[in-house]
């Protein structure tokens, strides 16, 4: 890990800033983006002021260290076009140490490199491949199925079994499903704030 990474998350806990990394954490490198999960922006800007920051052109979330390493900081959650599983609070509270750094638990990063890969992705890369068979194997998987039954109900389940059977391709053709899934109920959710601001205009106007 080079020096300038490893100044970074120095820096990240002597002003308790709370952070994991989401992924690629095993071997930094300059080629790559750094996916760091925090809560708030606010004490963001104490490392930015400590650190030769610069903010990328083409990447609104993008900030760069003496124009090397690109950081990409998402805050309160990890977004899969618009849907998280779970926030960012959450998964840092799970959070474990690797290293000199901070990482999301087996668990969370099972689920993470999961939607990641069907979602944001539609591929599963060699590397993720390795990655997430040994991920079943540190993981609480009992506890990795009940998270994607609770979001994706019987889907969930199926997801479950296929990631079990390392079955990569129905995995995949699971993704038109789930950003079904996703849709209705960011759909929902919209409904539900539409509806709660009738009928709280409804109430003021008596």
């Amino acid at each position: 890990m080079s020096l300038e990474i490893t100044e970074i998350f120095k820096l990240f806990e002597i002003n308790e800033i709370d952070y994991c990394v989401l992924r690629n954490y095993d071997q930094f490198t300059e080629k790559e983006d750094i996916d760091i999960l925090v809560n708030e922006k606010r004490k963001l800007k104490i490392i930015f002021s400590k650190l030769n920051f610069k903010k990328g052109a083409e990447y609104g979330n993008y900030l760069s260290i003496n124009g090397n390493y690109r950081l990409d900081f998402k805050v309160g959650a990890i977004p899969y076009w618009g849907f998280s599983y779970s926030s960012s609070k959450e998964l840092i509270k799970r959070k474990r140490r690797f290293g000199k750094i901070y990482v999301l638990s087996y668990e969370d990063e099972l689920i993470h490199l999961l939607l990641h890969s069907i979602l944001d992705k539609n591929c599963f890369s060699e590397i993720y491949k390795n990655k997430i068979e040994l991920l079943i194997k540190k993981s609480d998987f009992s506890h990795v199925s009940s998270e994607l039954k609770n979001k994706f109900g019987g889907l969930g389940k199926k997801l479950s079994d296929w990631l079990l059977a390392k079955d990569y391709r129905s995995l995949l053709s699971s993704r038109r499903k789930m950003f079904l899934k996703i849709f209705s109920i960011r759909g929902l959710i919209w409904l539900f704030c539409i509806l709660s601001v009738r009928t709280a205009g409804n109430f003021f106007s008596r």
